[in-house]
């Protein structure tokens, strides 16, 4: 992390959850914040706890009930990441943490409002690949950390949407905050 903090990069984490009962998703709590210190802290991004392992469904929820306010407690941002079918069936737009959804295909049809859409699995960029891709709706790091990317303003553009290629629109909102499609830094592309 010291390098992505060197080069302005944003990060925050991520913990795949096999969490089916309170104190499976308590111990992921406890790993998830014990990462985080093991960075030194200071995440630009929220903490991520994905649910989608199959099976599970029924838990998603309330994992993310359990997880979130231990991770909020220790002073960070809780998230939650899943596919869009699921999150929609387990009514996670109730949940009062940023939404990452990933649904393949445009336009993303989510209950709620997602901060982040992951709308591709299979995007190549200078011959690596398959890459996961992402649209972000917010500025997270400006509001987690109140500085944000260089350059960056939200004039209330509308968001743009990726084509079922993969490629947003031509025009000022292009790869803005950075996007590995563009060479610059950057985990995803910022819609406004």
């Amino acid at each position: 992390m010291a390098e992505c903090r060197r080069l302005g990069i944003p990060f925050g984490v991520y913990l795949y959850s096999y969490a089916e009962n309170d104190a499976m998703a308590e111990s992921e709590a406890a790993h998830m914040l014990r990462k985080i210190e093991e960075v030194g802290g200071g995440l630009s991004l929220p903490a991520y706890l994905d649910v989608e392992q199959r099976g599970l469904e029924w838990y998603f929820k309330r994992a993310c009930e359990v997880v979130g306010p231990k991770v909020e407690a220790a002073g960070y941002w809780m998230g939650w990441y899943s596919g869009r079918a699921n999150a929609n069936a387990q009514g996670l737009a109730a949940l009062p943490y940023t939404a990452w959804v990933a649904e393949y295909g445009a336009p993303l049809a989510f209950d709620g409002a997602a901060d982040i859409w992951q709308y591709t699995s299979s995007e190549y960029v200078g011959g690596v690949g398959p890459l996961d891709c992402n649209e972000c709706y917010r500025d997270l790091p400006a509001e987690i950390t109140g500085t944000g990317f260089a350059g960056d303003h939200h004039d209330g553009a509308s968001q743009p949407q990726p084509t079922p290629d993969g490629d947003l629109p031509e025009g000022p909102d292009r790869g803005r905050h950075g996007s590995a499609v563009d060479g610059a830094p950057g985990l995803c592309r910022v819609g406004r």
